[in-house]
């Protein structure tokens, strides 16, 4: 399956503005961004910071801190506060939110091995999902058990590492269109049907009763070895593809922005 031709990944020196006709995907590298992890943790609330330290798995720990540490700099940076200000709400299926008076940014993340993803947007429903590829398993067995059964005989009809990613491609699209109706994994995967291509950006009602309409899918590759997706609604015009990175000087508003 060929590539969404998304623009290259670039490291901004500041903040770009937050256009209501596009979407900013972040890349963050959970290894490289490990020495920024204390000061991300001091951005958190106190319930937060709670929560991290009851992990008992320290990469568990570390991917949490880093997801709410970046999430609550850019949404900070945005709307003019302080990380730990920014008000974060949880929805009854833990997706969490920005409850700013005011503010219309929405913003989902995710992450898989060294890779977080987090997406951001105005005004509009989106979700994100990452998955590593890793080494190859029952994917034909958890197709049939998990997707729809048109999806699980594409993937039936794939050889090899060609299997293993269609059936990721189909599950970040999944989880992708139910993070952006703030549902989680409430609802059966074998329930809805996504696009199997995204290639260009596919326009599809998954059909899932109680939430019509239509939803634009992107897949993408942001490292090779990893699939991804963006699902969002109404159709963005413009994605703007960004890599969170440590600044080289540490001073002035790029330490601000960066977490420093």
């Amino acid at each position: 399956m060929t590539r969404l031709p998304l623009p290259e990944w670039t490291r901004p020196r500041s903040l770009p503005s937050l256009e209501g006709d596009e979407v900013h995907l972040w890349r963050v590298r959970l290894q490289a961004s490990s020495r920024m992890l204390p000061g991300l943790e001091r951005g958190l609330s106190g319930e937060e910071q709670a929560r991290a330290a009851r992990f008992q798995s320290e990469t568990a720990r570390a991917a949490f801190l880093a997801g709410r540490g970046v999430i609550r700099r850019l949404l900070g940076s945005h709307l003019g506060l302080a990380p730990e200000a920014v008000p974060i709400s949880l929805s009854i299926y833990g997706k969490p939110a920005c409850v700013s008076s005011g503010s219309n940014i929405s913003f989902s993340l995710s992450h898989s091995g060294d890779l977080l993803l987090v997406a951001m947007g105005r005004g509009r429903a989106m979700g994100v999902d990452v998955e590593y590829l890793g080494p190859s398993g029952p994917v034909l067995q958890l197709a049939r058990r998990f997707l729809a059964a048109e999806e699980a005989g594409a993937i039936a009809s794939r050889r090899g590492k060609g299997r293993q990613r269609l059936f990721f491609e189909i599950w970040v699209r999944k989880e992708a269109f139910l993070k952006a109706l703030g549902l989680g994994l409430s609802i059966p995967l074998q329930s809805f049907t996504v696009p199997l291509a995204c290639n260009p950006p596919v326009l599809h009602d998954p059909g899932l009763e109680g939430h019509r309409g239509n939803m634009v899918f992107y897949g993408f590759s942001p490292f090779p070895g990893y699939v991804s997706a963006l699902a969002t609604a109404p159709p963005v015009p413009r994605i703007r593809l960004l890599d969170w990175h440590r600044p080289q000087n540490g001073t002035g508003s790029d330490a601000l922005y960066f977490g420093e």
